[in-house]
């Protein structure tokens, strides 16, 4: 009733729910007395909470992110630091297959690979395939970079001392090159992160992303 006044209160009892997802509890920290509710940043137009929402999408459009990252960044680092130590052709294929990947803006490219999918695929297949193809179409800078700090890292007196003692390509890698490429590496892994989380919102938008019921920030 829009003439009766229901008063915000704070530690009220409500529905119950666990506390930090351990402790189980009917104790909110904001609430109204029934029958009033409180909702933050109001409803849609199905009546849903927006701001609960907002809060359970945050868990899609952030993983999506940090997952796209990591997985990107391991493709990245490993072709990159195997192209550039190995050197001659494979090094020269690798790097021309960087700038074809590179060449095409990575958004159509992003939304022409999500349309080679059907559209039927569930909330689960489309936050996988989504993290792939993200993954697929930003691995090709990194790998240019990590490909010349290795080229000039493999010179180095510590990998020349590996060499010499018999330590395998692979050992050589892994262990003492691309470890010196890291504090590039996690700089631009940072600062990667919100694009990700952008194309994931811009084909939810569009309808190709997360499906209703389930929320994200798109």
């Amino acid at each position: 009733m829009p003439e009766k006044k229901y008063y915000i209160k704070f530690f009220v009892k409500g529905d119950t729910h666990k506390l930090l997802g351990l402790i189980e509890t009917d104790l909110h920290l904001f609430g109204t007395d029934d029958p009033a509710q409180i909702f933050l940043f109001g409803t849609d137009i199905s009546g849903r909470d927006v701001f609960s929402r907002i809060l359970f999408g945050s868990r899609v459009s952030l993983s999506i992110g940090l997952l796209g990252v990591f997985l990107t960044f391991t493709i990245g680092m490993f072709i990159g630091g195997f192209s550039g130590f190995v050197g001659g052709k494979i090094d020269i294929v690798i790097m021309h297959l960087c700038e074809i990947l590179m060449s095409f803006p990575g958004f159509y490219l992003l939304l022409a690979l999500r349309y080679v999918f059907p559209p039927t695929l569930s909330s689960s297949e489309v936050y996988i395939l989504i993290i792939v193809i993200l993954s697929f179409i930003s691995w090709g800078g990194l790998a240019r970079v990590i490909r010349n700090m290795v080229i000039s890292i493999r010179e180095e007196k510590f990998c020349q001392a590996a060499q010499s003692i018999g330590a395998s390509n692979t050992r050589i890698i892994v262990k003492h090159i691309l470890p010196n490429t890291l504090s590039y590496a996690i700089v631009s892994a940072t600062l990667s992160i919100p694009a990700y989380i952008l194309g994931e919102s811009a084909l939810s938008v569009l309808n190709l992303g997360i499906m209703e019921p389930q929320a994200s920030w798109g």
